[in-house]
């Protein structure tokens, strides 16, 4: 499942159900299409998320910044920092 929630809460969350045939790994261009797929619902100011290569990935970052998206990622090896979000 994917969520892209937007603040103040009033806007609400969408949610993404991942299709029975998803592979065991999110690798980089299944998360796009996911990612893609959610932003046709709504689009955040700010997306969050870890360092993970997925995330990372030229692909996935420039799907966000095409649409003027601000990227937030944590620390490396912090697993914490975006827990409020």
């Amino acid at each position: 499942m994917v969520s892209c929630t937007s603040l103040p809460s009033s806007i609400g969350t969408v949610v993404t159900s991942l299709p029975e045939s998803s592979p065991y790994t999110l690798d980089h261009l299944f998360c796009v299409s996911l990612l893609e797929e959610a932003l046709q619902q709504a689009q955040p100011v700010i997306f969050s998320t870890d360092q993970g290569s997925q995330f990372t990935s030229t692909e996935f970052t420039r799907c966000l910044l095409e649409r003027e998206i601000l990227i937030s990622m944590d620390g490396r090896g912090r697993a914490l920092d975006n827990v409020f979000i």
